[in-house]
C-alpha cells in the first residue's frame, strides 16, 4: 500500500518525530543495507542504535485514523523489515564500541547480528570460567573435608557404607552381618537385577529403609541368563535413622553410564565420589570389595568383622 506523503508527514507530527527524523537521523543518511564496507557498517551500526530507543517505545497499535503505524512509519522512512528491526531491538548499546573495534581489529563489516553474537560468545565464557570456580571451590572443600578426617578405629561407626553384594561369596548368610554403623547412616546397596530381594532383606537387616534406586548402565551382558538380557547393575539407596540430607544444589542422576570392560570387577569411581558428596567429610565403609578406593574407605573383613585401611 502506498502512502501519501501528507499522510507521512501527520505521522511523523503526530508521534512527535520531527526533530528526530529531521536532526538525530535523517532518514536520507540511514542505509540499512549497503553496508559493505567496514567504514559504511560501523555508521550503519551508529544509527542503528540512534533508531533502537524509538523502535523500543512505539506502540504496537496505529495512532488516530489520519496516521500511519508507528512501526509501518519506520518502515517507510528507514527501509527496515520486520528482521532487521528486531536485530536492532536484540542488540546492547553498550557493546557499540567492542563492535567497533572488531570492525576494525578483524578488518570485516559488522551488523547489528555481530553485536548480539559477541556479548553471547563473552557471556557464555564468563558463565563457563564462573562454574569452573565454584567447582574448584566445592572440590577443594571437599578435598579439605576429606583429608581432615580422622583415621578409622577397630570400634569405629561409619556414617555411610557401599556394599557389593554381586562380590559376596556364593551361598553368604547375609543376615549373620550386622555392619558398624552411626544411628543416623546412608547404605549404597549395589544388586543384580536377579536379586533384588536379597538386597532388600539386607537393608531391612541393618535397620535401614529404601530411598531411592540409581542404574549403572554398564554395557556389558551379565554372565548370569535371566528373564532379559541384563546389562545394568542397580544400587539401592537407603538410609538408617535420620541422616543428614545433601545439600539441595547436590542431585544425583538415577542413571549413569561406563562401559565396564572384562577387567573390570568392581563398582566405578562415580558411586565413591557420590557418597563422598552426600555425606563429606566422613569415614566411609566398603564391603565385598576387592580394591580399597582411597584413605577415607575402610574395607570390612566379613569374616573376621575386622577393619583394613591403607593406602590407595
Amino acid at each position: 500500500m502506498i502512502r501519501a506523503k501528507k499522510e507521512i508527514e501527520y505521522s511523523i507530527k503526530e508521534y512527535g518525530l520531527e526533530d528526530f527524523v529531521s536532526k538525530t537521523l535523517p532518514p536520507k543518511t540511514y542505509n540499512s543495507t549497503k553496508r559493505n564496507s567496514i567504514e559504511e557498517s560501523v555508521l550503519g551500526l551508529i544509527y542503528d542504535m540512534r533508531l533502537r530507543p524509538i523502535i523500543l517505545d512505539m506502540p504496537k497499535k496505529q495512532g488516530s485514523r489520519k496516521s500511519i503505524g508507528k512501526l509501518e512509519l519506520i518502515e517507510l522512512l528507514y527501509g527496515l523489515n520486520r528482521y532487521g528491526k528486531e536485530q536492532i531491538e536484540k542488540a546492547d548499546p553498550k557493546w557499540l564500541k567492542k563492535t567497533i573495534k572488531y570492525a576494525f581489529t578483524h578488518q570485516c563489516p559488522v551488523k547489528c547480528a555481530t553485536m548480539i553474537r559477541l556479548k553471547r560468545e563473552e557471556e557464555k565464557f564468563r558463565n563457563l570460567a564462573k562454574a569452573k570456580r565454584e567447582k574448584e571451590a566445592k572440590e577443594a572443600e571437599l578435598n579439605k573435608k576429606l583429608d581432615e578426617a580422622k583415621k578409622a578405629n577397630a570400634d569405629e561407626l561409619f556414617d555411610a557404607a557401599l556394599i557389593d553384594l554381586p562380590l559376596a561369596p556364593e551361598n553368604f548368610d547375609i543376615a549373620s552381618l550386622k555392619l558398624p554403623l552411626a544411628d543416623d547412616a546412608l547404605l549404597l546397596v549395589a544388586v543384580e537385577d536377579d536379586d533384588v530381594d536379597n538386597g532388600m532383606k539386607f537393608i531391612q537387616y541393618q535397620d535401614a529403609v529404601l530411598k531411592n534406586t540409581i542404574i549403572w548402565d554398564r554395557d556389558r551382558l551379565s554372565a548370569k541368563n535371566g528373564w532379559v538380557k541384563n546389562r545394568h547393575t542397580m544400587f539401592l539407596l537407603a538410609v538408617k535413622g535420620d541422616p543428614e540430607r545433601p545439600h539441595n544444589t547436590f542431585k544425583a542422576e538415577s542413571v549413569f553410564f561406563e562401559h565396564q570392560s572384562s577387567a573390570t570387577h568392581y563398582v566405578p569411581d562415580y558411586f565413591y565420589d557420590l557418597i563422598a558428596n552426600m555425606c563429606p567429610g566422613k569415614q566411609y565403609l566398603e564391603v565385598f570389595s576387592n580394591r580399597q578406593f582411597s584413605d577415607s574407605w575402610h574395607i570390612l573383613d566379613t569374616k573376621t568383622n575386622n577393619l583394613t585401611n591403607g593406602e590407595k
